[in-house]
């Protein structure tokens, strides 16, 4: 079971998190910065748009 504990905004806006976090509601949270593959078919579609502009 995973435990949360609640900060203030300002004790969160005075630190740095490694990797990304955000702040919801009183606690802290990692970022979603997606995925490699998701990443890949992003591009493959938009070279396609690029090639038959």
């Amino acid at each position: 079971m995973a435990t949360t504990t609640r900060i203030p905004i300002e004790q969160y806006l005075a630190t740095s998190c490694e990797p990304d976090a955000e702040y919801v509601n009183g606690e802290v949270e990692e970022r979603n910065v997606g995925q490699y593959d998701h990443s890949v078919v992003q591009r493959a579609i938009l070279l396609w748009f690029h090639l038959h502009d």
